[in-house]
């Protein structure tokens, strides 16, 4: 399952490469498996695959490829070219992403860990992870968030990751204040 989201490979798209997070499939003990649905265990995973995650999820299934520039405008505004974005791989099945979609959404819309990051007008849905490693020995933590814009008119899928997180803190006190934040510039913006 979790080489069909894209773990264990790199992804080489026009405009950057996301090198591969890391889902470890050999001499894992049970307790490593279970512990790896949750984001603990000896998996690697970068920001920018973990957005592409939330933006199949957002898509019925269909991960996007991501762009880093949508169009091309003269001075005098007039657009001379567009670049259409494409799906690059089906990671689940429509209806697995629904009901994923539908846990994101409770996440930050139900008072789940994810609040802050809900956005009055936006139909916000996300996750968020403490993540447990070491740095030179010592133990250290990571706040993330990542989610997306369930509104077909703004649909933005993003990923935070706060570094060297304090104790007690965790992904929904650190990284979804920063999506909020996020979300609601997005809002805001025309383009």
């Amino acid at each position: 399952a979790a080489e069909s989201f894209g773990f264990n490979e790199n992804f080489l798209f026009d405009e950057l490469v996301v090198y591969n997070s890391i889902y470890p499939t050999d001499n894992r003990t049970l307790y490593e498996v279970a512990a790896s649905g949750i984001g603990q265990s000896t998996i690697v995973a970068t920001p920018m695959h973990i957005c592409l995650i939330s933006a199949a999820i957002a898509n019925g299934g269909n991960m996007p490829e991501p762009l880093l520039i949508r169009e091309i405008r003269t001075p005098a505004g007039r657009t001379v070219s567009t670049f259409r974005q494409r799906a690059v791989r089906s990671v689940c099945d429509s209806k697995t992403a629904s009901i994923l979609r539908g846990y994101m959404r409770q996440v930050v819309q139900n008072g789940g860990s994810g609040w802050r990051a809900n956005i009055p007008g936006m139909d916000i849905c996300g996750k968020t992870g403490t993540a447990e490693s070491e740095l030179h020995g010592v133990p250290i933590n990571y706040g993330w968030f990542t989610g997306f814009n369930a509104d077909p008119e703004k649909p933005y899928a993003i990923c935070i990751l706060v570094e060297d997180i304090a104790d007690g803190e965790t992904g929904g006190t650190t990284a979804s204040v920063i999506a909020a934040d996020l979300f609601r510039f997005l809002n805001q913006s025309d383009e």
